[in-house]
């Protein structure tokens, strides 16, 4: 079978390695100079920067086998340390004992009193269930200001499901996931010892593992097209039957697997607009003189009155990403493509860089050698209300357009998902093919439950 693959990001590489070594003719189209998608490595000199705090970390054995089988021997295993910088201070993430004793007595008392208090949840908005779940005090405390800044959109504007998968991503371990105030108090007065381990490439930074994909999809016949987008779909019996990309080329295909933004596939099939939105990220890279002022590997910033939302700091995660007596500080800003930050990034560097002195990020300012900004498209499926409807209708139309087009990975699905869903995902969809590649797709209910 032909399989035109459009992105190669991890759930992108992940398929096509899956299917070229099935013996399918497997060609992949990537927008970018170079394959990874959301999850690449930037390389300045001796520097290597992700696109913030990537990691593996999966509880599903057939996922690690296959990072570690691609990884081989470069690898490292690494244990867990972020932070969240709340009250000026910073603190351990999950939140630990000594944390309750940071914060002011007066809101320590009010948190107290939410325990009996919590509102319950009137609507499915992000607002509701973060007041149902933790309170008014933490809401209005941490995660109001933090969510607003982060998305753009008011807490009452947000899906509850972005609430779910925000706190998911952030604190990864089951047993620590809060689901109330008396958890999370529970859970700082008598914390449970948390041994999370990450995997990790030894060399190279995260990238490492898609160039590795893109290697052995090489080697084993199959095509890449870097710097290269889909501009035309041929239709035929309701079945895509023929592509051609933008330098002009025409592939013959039987089935896409799309892990592109939903409304480019839109835009190209003349559907309506989905009107389902991405937020875009900047990511400001720093090269910095000495070791990094804490241990974190990454810190969460909420409050308005910082611009960045997240800083990481790649050496925490291997030293191999820096040169001897140096480290990197990725600073990540979200907003939306076109708007002021986007066009203009070089306007928030002044803030940035008093804002890392502020919070101990360095000490001075000549300590910073060069910074590196990158722009990205298409980070995060901003999770407004109403989403899922408008995915359910999105996937329809075009099924019923194109019954051989499938939705992939976290752009192509609108998931808000960690690299581990979208390998599970590719996996899972590369056997549904392999069984039945004649008449094949795989619902959107279907993937998420791969």
């Amino acid at each position: 079978m032909r399989v035109l693959i459009v992105g190669a990001g991890v759930a992108g590489m992940t398929l096509g390695h899956e299917l070229v070594h099935a013996g399918h003719e497997v060609t992949l189209v990537e927008a970018l100079p170079q394959v990874g998608g959301l999850a690449r490595s930037f390389r300045y000199g001796d520097f290597i920067f992700d696109m913030g705090p990537h990691r593996f970390h999966t509880d599903n054995e057939r996922v690690e086998t296959f990072i570690r089988k691609i990884l081989g021997e470069n690898l490292v295993e690494i244990p867990r340390s972020s932070g969240v910088w709340f009250f000026d201070q910073y603190h351990e993430w999950p939140l630990q004992t000594s944390s309750l004793f940071k914060i002011p007595l007066g809101e320590m008392i009010k948190a107290a009193i939410d325990l009996f208090f919590r509102p319950k949840p009137r609507g499915d908005s992000f607002e509701d269930y973060v007041l149902s779940k933790y309170g008014r005090t933490i809401y209005r405390l941490f995660f109001k200001p933090y969510t607003e800044k982060f998305i753009k959109y008011r807490c009452d504007q947000l899906h509850h499901s972005w609430a779910k998968a925000g706190i998911n991503r952030a604190v990864i371990d089951k047993e620590a996931e809060v689901t109330g105030i008396w958890n999370l108090l529970k859970g700082t007065l008598f914390p449970k010892k948390l041994d999370t381990r990450f995997i990790y490439p030894r060399f190279g930074g995260i990238g490492t593992f898609s160039d590795l994909l893109e290697e052995k999809i090489l080697a084993a016949g199959g095509t890449i097209l870097t710097d290269t987008r889909v501009v035309e779909l041929s239709l035929k019996n309701q079945k895509v039957v023929g592509v051609v990309d933008s330098k002009g080329n025409a592939h013959q295909v039987d089935h896409i697997i799309w892990t592109g933004a939903l409304p480019d596939l839109q835009r190209i099939l003349e559907l309506p607009d989905p009107r389902l939105e991405y937020l875009a990220s900047l990511f400001l890279n720093f090269e910095v003189d000495g070791a990094p002022e804490y241990e974190y590997q990454w810190i969460y910033y909420g409050g308005p009155d910082l611009v960045f939302s997240r800083a990481s700091f790649p050496t925490r995660f291997s030293p191999h990403t820096a040169p001897d007596g140096k480290h990197g500080i990725c600073v990540e800003i979200a907003c939306m493509e076109g708007d002021g930050a986007w066009n203009h990034p070089d306007w928030v560097m002044g803030d940035v860089r008093n804002q890392m002195i502020k919070v101990g990020l360095v000490q001075r300012y000549n300590a910073i050698d060069q910074c590196h900004i990158e722009k990205v498209r298409n980070t995060y499926p901003i999770y407004t209300m109403g989403y899922q409807d408008r995915i359910e209708r999105a996937s329809q139309e075009i099924l019923s357009r194109a019954r051989n087009i499938n939705l992939l990975g976290r752009t192509g699905n609108f998931w808000y998902n960690n690299m581990d869903h979208s390998i599970d995902q590719a996996l899972h969809m590369s056997r549904k093919f392999v069984e039945k590649s004649d008449d094949f797709h795989v619902s959107t209910d279907e993937i998420f439950k791969g």
